[in-house]
């Protein structure tokens, strides 16, 4: 099992426990920013896992301009984490 695997299975297993200690509805929301880089939200709380990129390292994957500049400029989904 490979860590991407390992953390999307602790994620799934733990998620009910840590997404509602008061019985609320919240989800868990998990997103793959590259690599082994995740972004997990409850809408609440948001933590990145594994999320340092940088340019020109074959063959690992970067994230789009796009996210590049909202990860430095800390806007959405980046916000609040």
């Amino acid at each position: 099992m490979n860590f991407v695997e390992l953390l999307v299975t602790l994620a799934t297993f733990f998620a009910p426990t840590f997404q509602n200690p008061a019985g609320d509805s919240k989800g868990l929301t998990i997103t793959h920013l590259a690599n082994e880089g995740f972004l997990l939200s409850d809408g609440e709380h948001t933590v990145i896992i594994d999320c340092l990129f940088a340019p020109g390292i074959p063959p690992y994957r970067t994230l789009s301009p796009e996210f590049m500049t909202s990860l430095k400029n800390a806007t959405p989904p980046f916000d609040g984490v």
